[in-house]
């Protein structure tokens, strides 16, 4: 079951215009304001349903939700195929992109701890983390794929790429079908029954533990910061002269290092969890003061810009897996998706903010500029989790070893 889940966590991350829709949508000629809504709308799709989709996978099951997402994700790349032919597919496109993202969003984690507690080989904290730092390490290897093959295809037909997008979302969703179906805990009850545990479940992820949200609050603006970055990221290595070949292979090179540090933060035993964890977040806003100096026309620039991925995937990376697992420590036990979409949709709210305002602020001073005030943010954030971890050390960030008996409430 576990090759099956591996498998999934690599097909149905490969999007092979990861890196490149925004050059795919410059090149049709849609302009940066355009973009920006599309992009606007794909973050408000997100930030909507993010929550309500996790609660329901909480309700009545996760494997339900990964299928449907890859069907969507197959949906989104015929949309963007059409995107020549009118600003209306690309919104739509947008917006259903948003919908495949969203529904695995917290879903696919929840799935692994879920599957992880009925390992009858191993359980606990350093075995859980094994398996998201596996998991994990297959959808950055679903990257590195998306930018050299994304951008081998694009070079010779953005089509070509969108319609073997759609075929990947297709197998995606059979492998999806083909995993292990686990069954909430309660039967699915009547309507009224069902909404009554949906805001119950609402409610308790709003009254977790102190400890779950000061991790939270800290972490939600070092990813938005992050995840703004490496979208524009693709316009600043375009201005410093690369072309959509070489920034997709840029971003497969980063995307190594992000696969690289996923599966070594498996190995990091409990004891220095939280000191690894510390050290790691330094890298991200050096690696946006290493863009920073990307500067177009300036000697260096390009190395520079590609450096500054490489830092920041090998510390995306490199922490995704350690955060994770403290997140689903932290979180109430029968509401992990909840409380893990909690996170991403408060997430969506920041860059639904950060994008557009960082967006006139590239256009008036550069890109190299906004990465620079990309910088100072993080390394506030960077501060301010120095002082949270160190609060922690005394409580295990490791999870809890509720153990289930092997195969229990699994169906297939």
């Amino acid at each position: 079951m576990w090759l099956r889940l591996y498998a999934y966590g690599l097909v149905g991350s490969v999007y092979l215009d990861q890196f490149l829709w925004f050059v795919y949508l410059l090149r049709l000629g849609y302009s940066p304001a355009a973009i920006g809504v599309a992009y606007a709308v794909m973050q408000a799709v997100r930030f909507a349903l993010d929550v309500p989709s996790s609660m329901l996978s909480d309700r009545f099951g996760q494997r339900p939700l990964l299928v449907l997402a890859s069907l969507l994700k197959a949906v989104s790349s015929v949309l963007f195929l059409l995107a020549a032919h009118g600003f209306a597919f690309v919104v739509v496109g947008s917006a259903v992109t948003a919908m495949a993202l969203t529904l695995p969003s917290g879903v696919d984690l929840s799935y692994v701890r879920s599957l992880s507690d009925r390992d009858p080989h191993k359980a606990g904290a350093e075995r859980l983390q094994f398996r998201l730092s596996r998991y994990m390490g297959m959808q950055a290897l679903a990257g590195l794929a998306a930018g050299v093959i994304g951008g081998a295809i694009a070079s010779w037909s953005f089509p070509l790429l969108y319609q073997l997008d759609a075929a990947i979302g297709l197998v995606a969703a059979a492998i999806a079908q083909a995993l292990p179906n686990l069954r909430p805990p309660r039967a699915p009850a009547a309507f009224g029954a069902t909404r009554a545990a949906l805001w119950h479940g609402l409610r308790e992820v709003a009254a977790a533990r102190p400890a779950f949200w000061q991790l939270a609050l800290l972490i939600i603006p070092l990813w938005t910061f992050s995840s703004v970055g490496t979208e524009y990221t693709q316009a600043l290595l375009l201005r410093v002269g690369l072309q959509p070949f070489g920034i997709s292979l840029a971003f497969a090179g980063a995307g190594l290092a992000a696969w690289f540090g996923t599966l070594a933060s498996g190995g990091v035993t409990e004891r220095r969890r939280s000191a690894v964890l510390r050290a790691i977040v330094w890298l991200y806003p050096l690696s946006a003061l290493v863009r920073s100096l990307a500067v177009p026309g300036r000697g260096g620039a390009r190395v520079a810009g590609i450096s500054g991925i490489f830092v920041g995937r090998l510390g995306s990376g490199a922490s995704g897996v350690l955060v994770n697992t403290a997140l689903l420590d932290r979180a109430p036990e029968d509401h992990r998706a909840t409380a893990l979409s909690a996170v991403n949709t408060l997430q969506m709210a920041c860059m639904l903010v950060l994008f557009p305002v960082l967006g006139l602020v590239a256009g008036r001073e550069g890109v190299a500029f906004a990465f620079a005030l990309l910088a100072g943010g993080l390394a506030v954030v960077a501060i301010g989790l120095q002082f949270a971890l160190r609060r922690g050390d005394g409580e295990p960030l490791a999870p809890r070893t509720d153990r289930v008996e092997p195969g229990a409430e699994i169906r297939r």
